[in-house]
């Protein structure tokens, strides 16, 4: 005949269940530190990253206000007003220091270039969707760039002197001498001086 099965009682049972209480306790803390570890060095890594980015797109633009000249003219980027048309182009003329309209900030974190006098941005507008060489720039109000095309944030080649647009990095800067217009042209890989641009701060 088989031995009857003795279920455990009294403060034995209650000494076991106390130890296996403690260590389930434990494995539980022990694996969320683990846990809040992890996450800390994933965010650590996504803001490093985030960082970098955002420092990659500023190089090479001044933080202090300044012109944006280009280096075969030497004529500097200027938001023109014209009273008979909407559109304010940008037009290429001699450096003023006390022509607001000449001056540009970068805004660092969001890519934009920003004029003083009218607080627009520089954008290069799409036609039919894409980005057309020989599109004259303008400036317009800013738009939230998340949900944009890109075409109101610029970035800048300091070894070429390359200034283009996200929407199409194929998409330089250029100097049209034939009408004294910024416009967007194929990026030269050689040395184009009407597609070499440079900022000068606004004091020099």
């Amino acid at each position: 005949m088989a031995p009857e099965a003795h279920i455990t009682e009294g403060p034995l049972a209650f000494k076991m269940l106390g130890i296996f209480g403690r260590e389930i306790q434990h494995i539980y803390r022990d694996s969320a530190q683990r846990m809040i570890v992890f996450v800390n060095m994933l965010s650590s890594k996504f803001f490093s990253l985030l960082t970098f980015a955002a420092a990659a797109v500023a190089q090479g633009f001044p933080k202090d206000p300044f012109f944006i000249v280009n280096t075969e003219s030497e004529l500097v980027f200027e938001a023109e007003y014209r009273s008979s048309d909407s559109e304010v182009l940008i037009a290429l003329s001699e450096r003023d220091a006390n022509n607001g309209a000449q001056i540009w900030t970068y805004t660092e974190g969001r890519g934009f270039l920003k004029n003083q006098a009218s607080g627009l941005v520089l954008e290069v507008p799409r036609t039919d969707g894409r980005v057309d060489y020989g599109t004259r720039l303008q400036v317009t109000a800013p738009r939230n760039e998340t949900n944009d095309d890109l075409t109101q944030l610029w970035d800048y080649d300091a070894g070429a002197q390359h200034l283009f647009t996200l929407a199409s990095e194929s998409a330089c800067v250029a100097w049209n001498n034939s009408f004294v217009y910024a416009v967007v042209d194929y990026c030269d890989p050689h040395d184009n001086d009407v597609q070499r641009w440079t900022f000068i701060d606004i004091s020099v």
